[in-house]
């Protein structure tokens, strides 16, 4: 009862502060109204200018993936292909995540030992099917992600890059003013493609916020990326 009561009060709240209209005729998403984007503008202000000050560009990438570039991900992700929207009869999917488009750019971009770092940033959106998504709450459409993504040199300096991803995080929750438990995810899938996950965590009216960060040594380039969901 006290769970949906918050619920409610939270629902109200962004509609009568004129943030967002969730009437769109399509389940899961919503209208950013005028209050709402400046409110998305000024968090994007400070990620940005915090990213920046530590060497992190910001890119834009295509939300269309291949099939064959989202294979890689279905190997270490068992049915990952079934949560993901396709299109043109599975020939290209919306961008589920940002590792295969980012990734296949990576493989373009980095030549020699003198690319390295390469330290991008994206911040937009993804498209994730997922259950209770008539919810704009639950539907991934309309969450603001930002992801870091960090290749290195060797091991020793992968590990320094998941250490600023960390301290990142706890400035961009700090500037949000939100309350946080740091905690050690446990392996995900049948075949983990990460040595170590932390989340930040925080319980809110409706549902977990969580912000990833992940090191990713098993990869041919040592790659840390952190992901910043604000749902």
């Amino acid at each position: 009862m006290a769970i949906q009561k918050n619920l409610e009060y939270y629902k109200r709240l962004f509609h009568e502060t004129k943030v967002i209209d969730e009437t769109y005729p399509v389940g899961g998403s919503i209208v950013w109204l005028p209050y709402g984007v400046k409110i998305r503008e000024n968090i994007e202000k400070f990620v940005c200018n915090l990213l920046e000050a530590r060497n992190y560009r910001k890119y834009i990438f295509p939300n269309l993936v291949n099939f064959k570039a989202l294979e890689k991900i279905n190997k270490d992700i068992k049915n990952f292909e079934r949560k993901v929207f396709w299109l043109n009869n599975k020939k290209y999917c919306l961008k589920p995540t940002g590792e295969p488009v980012i990734y296949q750019m990576f493989a373009r971009w980095i030549k020699h030992e003198g690319d390295l770092p390469l330290k991008v940033f994206q911040i937009g959106n993804l498209f994730r099917p997922r259950k209770g998504s008539e919810s704009l709450y639950y539907a991934n459409e309309s969450n603001f992600f930002t992801e870091l993504h960090c290749a290195d040199k060797n091991y020793e300096a992968c590990q320094e890059s998941f250490r600023e991803g960390i301290e990142i995080s706890k400035l961009v929750l700090d500037f949000l003013k939100i309350p946080y438990i740091m905690v050690i995810r446990p392996p995900w899938g049948n075949n983990p493609v990460s040595e170590k996950t932390i989340a930040f965590d925080a319980v809110l009216p409706v549902q977990r916020l969580s912000l990833i960060h992940i090191s990713e040594p098993t990869r041919p380039l040592y790659i840390s990326y952190a992901v910043f969901c604000l749902k």
